[in-house]
Order: structure tokens, then sequence, then C-alpha cells
């Protein structure tokens, strides 16, 4: 153990005596005799500290505890700044002579082991890394950073370092590795050491994060990705959160089962959504990530996925069994419409939501005529005025009934404007319920006046009393069928065709549920009222097999609603122009993409203005071809 001569313990108490500016009772120049053996006495810890480094070497063993020469060596350097300061205030040439020789002794006896005590410093330092002891970590980094050779240490570390970083594979323990790594980078913050360590292992972060995969389930493994993809401010995270959400959402919406299309893509956003706000804090990067990735998706097949998005509602408030729960059906719409911002094919998902919604209420179908009316002013919200004005158009009709009694059929009917559906007239036989339609024309004839009424068979329900007690409640082409039979007793399915001048399908159709509810019964191809009919309850609906809408029909009806598009571009140019009276071509694309928010080619709204500038709607300047100006 190295002990210090008594003749320091006064040297101290002349530099007390200085700090707490008090008579000096000897002169300067003893204390610089006492500062010379003061010299000696660090020459012999030099020695005895080299001596103990050699010992060391010699015997190739690693320190298991450097206390005691890390002791030493600040216990040196504590001196040496005591001699800077004292010697600033005596004499300058002092402070030169001293540290010289300091230097000296330093050079000689340790910097000349450097080739020998970097490795062993170096190694006892790896050691103390993998292990994560801090004091003793602290302890080597300011031995080294108030070392001579601090720069050659530099480049052993930095290379050792490099082969460290290059065997760390895992996130999670890259992750665990750089809580380390931030301490020692913030020992040696004030080097150029540092910035070299923090750029490195920088890189080794990235190249990590781009070769690792997304792995949602494991909220462990996402959080240490998260962090180390905040710690180098990195977009790595961003690209591959939009490509696995776009890479899934396109598989639901390619699969082949259409119906549960709309249902898995609702499924897929509330599980993307639920991890970003687990793992990473609903970050705002993130969130619009998945957004992009989700309206990307979908706008792959936007025309059809409205199509089903509209169905996806139909079904939800068509009254049956599992729409008993109205909170359920509630909530789920709720979702539906958060969905909405994603679907740009509005005209698309505004025809199909309004024809079946006509067919809900009709029907007598619909779940609940008020939850209809609070979805058309959520859908006005999102969608905008003109993309609900043809279902507010059926609401308001609907609620505007017609009701009469003739020759003993009361009738309720509704008259609802050709421009919100474009359900096909069905055929009806000329003498089922003949009267009570004229009846009706007579008596409202001033009101629909030059109006042309078509009768739609297919949206009619019929209440039929039968067998005195019951009442059934059945369509129109039901009851049709079941009249039938007050003329005659037995019928053969052709013969109900060419009575009711219906298809086969159609007769079919309806004949199926009559049969199933054994209202009617079939015996040997002839079917006959089954006059034993008996149940515990007076009105008996007749389940109705609902037409199934052809996939045909449903691409003839889109492919007409996006040739009608141009349409809609030649009136949103005309109204912008008209307002704003000039606007260069680019102006143009971009104002028409806000105003109308369809999934509009650029090149279609190019040849629109090409086709009003032809009708003199518009004109090119002159002097700028660029530049369209309004006709009025």
């Amino acid at each position: 153990m190295i002990q210090e001569k008594d003749n320091i313990g006064e040297f101290h108490q002349f530099i007390q005596n200085l700090i707490m500016e008090k008579e000096i009772s000897k002169p300067y120049l003893y204390y610089n005799q006492k500062l010379k053996q003061n010299q000696e006495n660090y020459q012999q810890i030099f020695n005895i500290l080299t001596s103990e480094f050699q010992n060391t070497i010699q015997t190739q063993t690693i320190f298991q505890d450097c206390t005691q020469i890390l002791e030493q060596h600040l216990f040196i350097q504590s001196k040496i700044k005591l001699i800077e300061q004292i010697f600033k205030i005596l004499e300058s040439s002092q402070t030169y002579s001293i540290n010289k020789l300091l230097n000296q002794i330093y050079s000689t006896k340790v910097y000349s082991l450097k080739d020998k005590l970097l490795p062993l410093f170096l190694n006892q330092f790896l050691i103390l890394r993998q292990e994560n002891f801090d004091e003793q970590l602290k302890q080597i980094i300011l031995f080294i950073k108030s070392s001579q050779f601090c720069s050659d240490f530099k480049q052993y570390l930095l290379e050792d370092s490099i082969n460290y970083y290059n065997k760390l594979k895992s996130i999670e323990i890259i992750y665990k590795q750089y809580l380390i790594e931030e301490k020692i980078i913030n020992l040696f913050s004030d080097t150029q050491l540092g910035i070299s360590l923090r750029e490195y292992f920088n890189k080794v972060i990235e190249k990590s994060l781009i070769d690792s995969p997304i792995r949602l389930e494991n909220s462990s493994y996402m959080n240490a990705f998260y962090e180390l993809n905040q710690i180098i401010e990195s977009n790595i995270l961003k690209g591959k959160i939009f490509d696995i959400v776009h890479e899934g959402m396109n598989k639901i919406i390619n699969d082949e089962n259409k119906q549960q299309i709309i249902a898995n893509i609702f499924e897929a956003k509330d599980y993307y959504e639920q991890k970003v706000k687990e793992i990473f804090q609903n970050d705002e990067k993130i969130k619009t990530c998945l957004s992009s990735a989700i309206e990307t998706s979908i706008q792959l097949k936007v025309n059809q996925l409205s199509e089903q998005l509209s169905s996806y509602f139909d079904q939800l408030l068509i009254k049956k069994q599992e729409n008993k729960d109205l909170k359920k059906v509630q909530d789920k719409i709720n979702k539906s419409l958060e969905l909405m911002p994603y679907f740009s094919a509005k005209d698309i998902f505004e025809h199909f939501y309004t024809q079946r919604m006509t067919k809900r209420l009709l029907l007598e179908l619909s779940i609940s005529q008020d939850l209809e009316t609070q979805i058309l002013l959520k859908l006005k919200q999102q969608c905008g005025d003109q993309y609900v004005r043809k279902a507010e158009e059926v609401l308001k009709e609907y609620k505007k009934c017609y009701e009469y009694e003739y020759l003993g059929v009361e009738v309720k009917l509704f008259v609802i404007s050709q421009n919100s559906w474009t359900l096909k007239q069905q055929q009806i036989p000329k003498n089922f319920l003949k009267e009570q339609q004229e009846y009706f024309l007579e008596n409202q004839k001033l009101e629909f006046k030059q109006k042309i009424l078509l009768w739609m068979l297919e949206c009619s329900n019929c209440y039929v009393k039968g067998f005195t007690k019951y009442i059934f409640i059945v369509s129109a082409v039901q009851a049709m069928i079941l009249d039938f039979f007050n003329n005659q007793q037995t019928y053969k399915i052709t013969e109900l065709i060419q009575i009711s001048g219906l298809s086969k399908d159609e007769i079919i159709r309806n004949l199926i549920p009559l049969e199933k509810e054994k209202l009617l019964l079939l015996d040997q191809g002839m079917y006959f009222v089954n006059n034993q009919f008996e149940s515990k309850k007076t009105h008996i609906k007749i389940n109705q097999m609902q037409k199934i809408e052809k996939k045909e029909e449903i691409e003839e009806n889109t492919q007409k609603l996006l040739h009608d598009r141009k349409y809609v571009i030649d009136a949103s140019i005309v109204k912008i122009m008209k307002r704003d009276k000039q606007h260069t071509l680019q102006e143009i694309v971009n104002l028409v993409l806000k105003d109308l928010g369809l999934p509009i080619k650029v090149v279609d709204i190019k040849q629109q203005i090409e086709v009003l500038t032809e009708k003199e709607y518009l004109q090119r300047d002159q002097q700028n071809m660029n530049l369209f100006i309004y006709l009025a």
C-alpha cells in the first residue's frame, strides 16, 4: 500500500491557507522545496504503479478490482491540478517546470507501457460493459479520459466496440445494450470517442431495424423496436407498419368470401388500432401511417367495396334474430361509420344504400325508422349533403303514405320518386287488386297529373285473413297465390306460372315459404291448402325469400354510376369556373378533386375540361393557353 510522506500534509495546509486567504507563515521558496519533495513522492508512486502493471501483465491475469490503481491515479491527478492552481498564483515558470517534470515521469514510466496497458484496460472495460457494473465502469472511463493515451485507447475501444456491436442480433438484446452504451457514451460525451461510438451504434440500430420483421403479437419485442426507432429518429418503423398493414388488408380485400370482407376489414382495423395504442402509445405518426395503409388498400377496390359496405349496413338494419339487440347494432353501425372516410366512392355507396334502405322501409324490414334517420344524419356529416339527398327524400316520401279502403281491402300505399332508386318494375297480373289501383289513381289524379306510376309488386306486403281466426303477413305475390286457391282447390306449378304471368323462379321463391310453414301442401306435384293448419299465434308472418341481388345487376349499376361521373365532373367544373371566372388547368383539377372527393382519375377531369371547351362553356386564354376562362 502506498503511503504519503509527512510533508504532504504541510503542503495541503499551505493550499488551504491560500484558499481561505489566511496569512502564509513561510516564504514561497520553502513550499517550492516541499513541492520538489512531493515530486519525489510522485516518482515513487509511479514506480509502484508501473511495478503493479508489469506484475499483472507478466502473470497474464485480469484485474478483478482496479480500485487501488485507480485511486492512486486519481490522487496523482489531483496533485497536478493543485500544483497548476497554486503556481498560477505564484509563478508561471514554476508551473511549466513542474508539469514538464511530471509529464516526463508519466511518459517514461507509464506511457512506455501503453501497448501492454491498453489491452489490459480494454479487456477489463469489456467485461464490466457486459456485466453492467456502473461504478467500476465510471472509474475506468475517468482514468482513460484523464490519461495521456486517451486518443490511443479510443482506437482500441472503437474497433473492439464495433466487433462487439456486430455480434448483437436480437432487437431486444440491442435495446438492453443501448441502455448500457448510452451511459458509456455520455461519459465520453466531451470527447471524439463519444461521438464515434454514438454514430456507429446508431448504424447498428438502423441495420437491425431494417433486417428485423414486425411482430405485433410480441409486445416486448415491439416495445424495443419502437424505442430504438425513436432513438435514431428513423422512418423505418413507419415503413414496416405500412407494409404489414397494407399486406394484411389486401388479403382481406381479395378474399373470395365477399360477404365477410367488410366485417373482416373492421376486425383488422380494430386489431391494428389496439396494437398502436398498446405498443406505440398512440404515436401520431404511427396512427397516420396506419390510416394511410388502410386507405391505400381500400382504394385498390374502392368501387366494389363501397357497394359491399352498403350491403353490410343493410344486413345490420334488417329485422332478423341476430339484430334484436339494438344496442349492439348501433355499436356496429358507429364502427362502420368510422370507416366512411376511407371509402371515397361515395356516389356508389349512396346509390346502393338508398336502394336497399327503400326496400327495408317498404317491406317493413327495418329494425328502427329512428335509427335509419340517425344514420343519415351521420352520413351527411361524413359524406356531405349531396350524397344523402336521395335517401333523405325517400324518408320524407315514406312518411307521407296514402291509406284507404275499397271493396273490403284496406290499402296503405307509398309513392317513391324513381330518382331515389333503380329497382326494375315487375310485371303484375292485370286483375291483381285492379279495382284498388284504379280507385287510387282516380282519387289522386290531380296530384299525380302527368306522372307515370309504376307498381312495385316485389316491395309490397299483404295481410291475408285465413281460416277465420288467422292473419297471415305475406308478400304481395304470396297473397296473389293464396287468392288463386279461392277459385280452385289444387294447382300445378305450371298452372300458377301461367295464370300469374310471373317467372318460374319468382313463383318457386314465393311458394317455398308457404310450403315450409305448412300453409300449402304439396302432393304428387299438386299444391293445395292445408285446411288442418294450426298455430298458437293469431298473426303469423310468413318468411319471404328475398330476391338475391345478382352479381351482374350490381356490376351493371356500378358501371352506369361510373359512366355518370363525367356529368358530375362537368357540374363541378362549371360551378367552380362560374364562381372564380378563371383558373389554370392544374388549379381546376385540384379544385374538382377537392370538391367531389371521389376516386376520379386526373385524365378524366382533363377530358371533361376539353369537352366543356368544345361546348363553349370554357375557352383558353390567347396569351396563356394553360389558363381557362369561363364563358357566361
